[in-house]
């Protein structure tokens, strides 16, 4: 899923370490603004929050938390709205059956792009979403992924994709292992999902708010209803009792985790790309959720 804050979407949750209500943010004509409880779905009167390499940093300010009007037009307060239980359905169920995690953390203070390419290959060959490397100048990857970790080892494994698939990044390495969604409905069904499946939301619609990824500026209850396709489909499938179903975001983006306390220094990472960057991160919504997972947060 995309670009959405653990504050932003599940700070209600009783117990968890997020916060909603209570902050009040500066914007670019100096003019203060308090958090607020958002009343629409879709938000298509905003603009798309600031998620960027520079951006991130100018909401973080120095680890104050403080900066997410500075990068947003005066005036236009999204970046600082949240939702609340009745909002999102098929979190609030998830909450009381399976463990949250308060305390999960984008992997770098970065657009898209860099946080998908962690999420196949654990680091990343740009900061940009939609730049080249910073190892060919290209923008087809170069970077090991856990496509090809999975293979070498003989274990199991498909990427699933609803209508923009990201491994073509990597060229034409993976087009035996991508399938669409409705194959992964059908595999479920059957009993004959991998032993590593990731699937992906439909991406396309995004600035039309047409997507069901929850990318700004997307209504979020078409994310609901997808997180609960894929819940579904585990859930009723054979494969159910040896099942992990772990539901992540790539980053922050709207409503950026908006306590002081929330967010992380890392030490720069050694890679065999030649970037080396100390990351700054902040939370984001995740959970895995299983027939034995527990309801812990």
């Amino acid at each position: 899923m995309e670009n959405r804050s653990f504050d932003h979407m599940l700070g209600w949750l009783p117990g968890a370490n997020g916060v909603q209500a209570g902050r009040t943010f500066v914007d670019t004509n100096g003019q203060s603004h308090d958090s607020a409880h958002l009343t629409l779905f879709q938000n298509c009167a905003s603009a798309d929050p600031d998620h960027s390499f520079g951006g991130g940093r100018t909401q973080l300010n120095g680890g104050a938390m403080d900066g997410f009007l500075l990068t947003q037009q005066a005036g236009d307060q999204f970046p600082i709205g949240y939702y609340e239980a009745a909002d999102v359905p098929f979190f609030a169920a998830a909450a009381q059956n399976w463990t949250i995690c308060d305390n999960y953390f984008c992997s770098i203070l970065g657009p898209t792009w860099p946080n998908r390419f962690y999420m196949h290959t654990g680091q990343t060959d740009r900061l940009t979403t939609g730049g080249n490397t910073n190892d060919t100048d290209g923008l087809v990857s170069i970077l090991p992924t856990i496509w090809d970790a999975a293979a070498y080892a003989g274990v199991s494994a498909r990427y699933y994709y609803s209508d923009a698939p990201i491994l073509p990044l990597w060229g034409g390495s993976f087009t035996d292992i991508s399938f669409t969604f409705d194959q992964f409905v059908a595999d479920a069904a059957a009993g004959n999902l991998p032993s590593i499946s990731y699937v992906d939301p439909p991406f396309v619609g995004e600035a039309q708010g047409t997507s069901a990824d929850d990318h700004p500026l997307a209504d979020i209850r078409n994310g609901q209803v997808f997180m609960n396709k894929v819940y579904q489909a585990l859930s009723t499938s054979p494969n159910w009792a040896k099942t992990l179903l772990i539901i992540n975001y790539d980053e922050w983006a709207v409503s950026p985790t908006m306590s002081p306390r929330r967010w992380h220094r890392s030490r720069p990472m050694k890679r065999r790309s030649a970037m080396s960057i100390r990351r700054s991160t902040r939370t984001a919504p995740a959970w895995p959720i299983s027939a034995s997972a527990r309801p812990v947060c």
